[in-house]
């Protein structure tokens, strides 16, 4: 009888201990998500630890190498000035690995034809954005950096587009549109979420953080004008307007609309009758700045009030693909040299000076660069 009690005891006791290993003492390890972060002094960003087994729900304790560049409370990422600072957890005593945070005033996105980089302004840093170089396909033309990610286009097959998106929670780009779809042309943010593109001769509005299985179809279309092709195009910073170059059958025109989903309309031509590219709002939203197919580099200008189009900078042999900094002052441009390269400058709208960004990457492709505020 002794020896029953005795084991009732027993029993009890060892389910305990056996829960408390299970699911209690210090975990196996710690991991920490995303491992590399992007930010400018203006946005915040949260990043993810995880305990990985014994105490699975330990609570973290978070460390970085230099609160004058960034701070961390609870995952959460506060950019305090320019600089790059390691962030990681701990759990238990156990460190997770390292979270490299990148920080600067702006960013300029562009792309090596292999890879997405960023550079500062001032040519001080540059840098590859980790797991945008696993395509097999050239990047090339437009790319957006979204609060949540960076949508941007590849080739494909027989002059055909993919898609792809970078979250910024991840550590690798996704192919959201696995079958080839109609060329694309541009690539804007959506006022209501989500990214507006051109492909073929429409707009359409996509949700970059889903894959798609199918052709991008009338499903997604946002906006149509029968006879007319959409190429190019911007989003006022309103948000209640957009441009667009466009070839009304052989007649490339430039054409203001209403930005209203499929109840869009034109409201205004504007006096230009020749081919051009990448059309892009000033920061007050009065001029649209666009580059000039020619022999020569050239930007132009022109208000949105139709007034009269100025040659603003001059340089290198093309310039298909520029955006504006943030104040205006500067516009970021990918131009092509004389070899045929495409390398990344800024100029000043104002002067028409330029300068070359010696630090980034030439590319055999060109992009569409953003300025990153």
């Amino acid at each position: 009888m002794k020896k029953i009690v005795a084991m009732l005891f027993i029993i009890p006791a060892m389910l305990l201990f056996t829960s408390c290993s299970d699911n209690g003492g210090t975990p196996d390890s710690v991991s920490i998500s995303p491992d590399w972060i992007a930010l400018t002094t203006a946005q915040t960003r949260t990043i993810h630890a995880t305990a990985h087994g014994g105490n699975a729900s330990a609570d973290f304790q978070w460390h970085n190498s230099d609160a004058g560049v960034v701070t961390v409370n609870s995952g959460i990422l506060t950019p305090v000035g320019p600089g790059t600072a390691t962030v990681y957890a701990t759990a238990d005593g156990i460190d997770s690995e390292v979270c490299t945070v990148h920080v600067a005033e702006d960013w300029i996105l562009y792309s090596d034809g292999e890879q997405l980089r960023i550079i500062t302004p001032d040519d001080d840093r540059d840098m590859p954005i980790p797991g945008t170089d696993g395509s097999d396909y050239t990047i090339l033309g437009p790319m957006v950096w979204l609060d949540y990610g960076i949508a941007y286009h590849t080739t494909a097959a027989y002059n055909y587009s993919h898609i792809w998106f970078r979250p910024f929670d991840s550590e690798e780009a996704n192919m959201i549109t696995p079958d080839t779809i109609e060329p694309i042309y541009d690539i804007r943010a959506n006022p209501d979420g989500g990214i507006l593109l051109t492909v073929y001769a429409d707009l359409h509005s996509l949700d970059p953080r889903i894959t798609f299985d199918q052709y991008v179809n009338a499903d997604h279309l946002y906006y149509s004008l029968e006879g007319v092709k959409l190429e190019g195009f911007d989003v006022n910073p309103d948000g209640d307007q957009f441009v667009s170059t466009c070839r009304f059958g052989t007649i490339p025109k430039m054409v203001l609309f209403d930005l209203d989903g499929a109840a869009s309309a034109p409201t205004d031509t504007l006096p230009i009758t020749y081919i051009t590219s990448c059309p892009r709002y000033d920061p007050a939203g009065t001029h649209v700045a666009y580059g000039y197919r020619t022999t020569v580099g050239r930007l132009w200008l022109i208000p949105t009030d139709g007034g009269i189009a100025t040659n603003i900078i001059t340089e290198g042999r093309d310039i298909p693909g520029l955006d504006w900094s943030p104040d205006g002052s500067w516009i970021a441009m990918c131009v092509q040299n004389m070899a045929g390269e495409f390398e990344l400058w800024i100029g000043d709208p104002a002067t028409g000076a330029t300068t070359k960004l010696i630090e980034a990457a030439p590319s055999t492709e060109f992009y569409f660069p953003q300025w990153v505020d």
